[in-house]
């Protein structure tokens, strides 16, 4: 049986961000064809939040067939890891969320894509992720470290050298063990469990 084709987008606010969901998605969407349509890193700087509003548009000016854009955004302040707060990972940030929300309906309202999904990932750093993956017998750690430790174990002296940094992620993404990832971290197994249901609404939603 012909497995169902997710033409999806990414916009990430740097290299490693996408890499890492270029790598992953299609593992946690091994039930579908997924197919790559476009890359926007939006960067770090400026209104953040409009920089990834208006390259998630662009994708979607470009591609009209896309099902899913995911939002590749660092969250740059650590959040208490507790029971109580751990699920504000889902949107951290209540404006950025309200501007996702209104684009979506925008392109709806428009005669777009009426099953266009957009989600939105948050964790303190890209790398937080990749040192589980680095290290995967260390305990969980994303109320151990900051960035900077993160960023410094991962890349050691390599860091803000984009080819080496590269270099670095695309080898530590040769060996993922997601089920492993997802016990270690409250954040990715969020990431996950938001995913798998978008992919679950998007074989049950026939194309326009």
């Amino acid at each position: 049986m012909n497995k169902k084709q997710i033409k999806y987008g990414i916009v990430a606010e740097d290299k490693a961000n996408s890499l890492f969901m270029q790598h992953i998605v299609p593992q946690i969407m091994s039930n579908f064809e997924v197919i790559l349509r476009g890359v926007k890193i939006a960067g770090g700087v400026g209104n953040v939040n409009s920089n990834f509003i208006n390259l998630a548009n662009k994708l979607l000016d470009e591609d009209e067939t896309l099902d899913l854009i995911v939002v590749a955004r660092d969250q740059d302040l650590a959040i208490s890891m507790s029971s109580q707060t751990e699920r504000t990972y889902r949107f951290y940030d209540d404006e950025f969320k309200q501007e996702l929300l209104s684009m979506k309906k925008k392109v709806i309202d428009e005669g777009g894509q009426n099953n266009i999904l957009i989600i939105s990932i948050a964790v303190q750093a890209i790398e937080f992720w990749m040192r589980y993956i680095k290290n995967p017998i260390e305990e969980k750690i994303e109320n151990k470290y900051n960035r900077k430790e993160c960023k410094k174990f991962i890349y050691k002296d390599n860091f803000k050298k984009s080819e080496k940094e590269e270099s670095i992620i695309k080898k530590l993404l040769q060996n993922v063990d997601i089920k492993g990832l997802k016990e270690k971290s409250v954040s990715f197994s969020t990431f996950v469990e938001d995913l798998t249901h978008l992919s679950n609404n998007l074989s049950d939603v026939p194309k326009n």
